[in-house]
């Protein structure tokens, strides 16, 4: 699966430019980090979605794609 994901995050990637798509696979990415990270803190799988996971931090979720690929444009 990671192989999969790896591979069509680089065909997105055409010139240096993100389109929509890319940010929906780095947005679920984020969604199973954050699964994982509650589960290595002993805590319940969350009963809410990743809908609702992107409602509650949209704002730093964009903002932190961007921040991320700068970097990698640089």
């Amino acid at each position: 699966m990671t192989v999969i994901v790896f591979i069509y995050i680089i065909t997105a990637h055409i010139g240096g430019v993100m389109n929509n798509t890319s940010f929906r696979v780095w947005l679920r990415e984020k969604w199973y980090e954050h699964l994982d990270e509650l589960m290595l803190h002993g805590q319940p799988i969350p009963k809410y979605d990743v809908k609702e996971y992107f409602n509650k931090y949209k704002y730093w979720l964009k903002r932190e794609y961007k921040h991320q690929n700068e970097k990698d444009l640089l």
